[in-house]
């Protein structure tokens, strides 16, 4: 896309479309993710419960008992967390192809999301063995969580990143504030009922992160009504640098 797009003017109605479209993705990765837990626990059972091995560590106030995972356990988490928000991921950009007119480059968004999605797993692997090996189940779902969060917010702003230049700073705001309204929800959500949070994570993360990117640009649109000033605008100056305008075309790719 040779032109840089333009910030337009959001409705409240967008922010529920983008909510409910990335809640949707969420659940298809969510049916996924249930599928295969559900048929490896039917087929093997107990046997990828965690180990009966503890450890005790002293610690000042008391003592902590820790239970080892199975090695088999995380490498069925590993692969159903891959699966799952490679498949919602893919979804939701499909959708959001669909729906909205700025994410015109489908295949390109689905080929860029599918390959961040593979070449974060084997980093993510490394964390998820130190994880079980001092946490155990704890440290896996704790990872788990962390993975999904990674991979959502990359395959956004990667949607983001292809479809503009202009307001990526904006994009980033959005993210901010969407994995806001998520921390508030699980929080609340888990305090209720932690397994209920295991089951509705992913819909309500990609929910989020798409209505959150809506409400900053429902805000800041306002803000430019009001005040005049386009300050997100990744051509705006400040200070000295104000009426410095970089020649791209001289930049060497070797700097870079």
């Amino acid at each position: 896309m040779d032109e840089r797009q333009q910030l337009k003017q959001v409705e409240l109605s967008t922010v529920f479309l983008r909510f409910f479209s990335g809640f949707g993705a969420g659940m298809i990765g969510t049916i996924v993710l249930g599928i295969i837990l559900f048929l490896t626990w039917g087929i093997v059972g107990d046997a990828l419960a965690p180990t009966a091995n503890q450890t005790v560590e002293d610690i000042s106030t008391g003592i902590v008992l820790k239970k080892e995972s199975h090695p088999l356990f995380l490498s069925i988490v590993i692969l159903a967390v891959f699966l799952a928000t490679l498949i919602a991921n893919l979804s939701n950009t499909l959708v959001s192809s669909a729906t909205e007119e700025r994410y015109q480059n489908r295949t390109t968004n689905v080929t860029q999301v599918f390959l961040g999605n593979l070449v974060i797993l084997p980093i993510f692997i490394f964390v998820y063995l130190v994880s079980s090996a001092l946490y155990g189940p704890i440290g896996i779902g704790v990872t788990a969580m962390a993975h999904i969060c990674l991979v959502t917010i990359f395959s956004y702003l990667a949607m983001e990143i292809l479809s503009q230049t202009k307001y990526l700073l904006l994009s980033l705001y959005g993210v901010i504030v969407g994995l806001a309204l998520f921390g508030i929800v699980a929080n609340f959500i888990a305090s209720l009922n932690p397994t209920t949070l295991t089951l509705t994570a992913l819909p309500l993360l990609l929910g989020f992160i798409g209505s959150g990117s809506a409400i900053a640009q429902m805000f800041y649109s306002w803000t430019q009504r009001a005040f005049g000033t386009d300050v997100l605008d990744s051509d705006k100056r400040f200070g000295d640098d104000y009426g410095q305008d970089v020649d791209y075309s001289q930049v060497d790719d070797s700097d870079i």
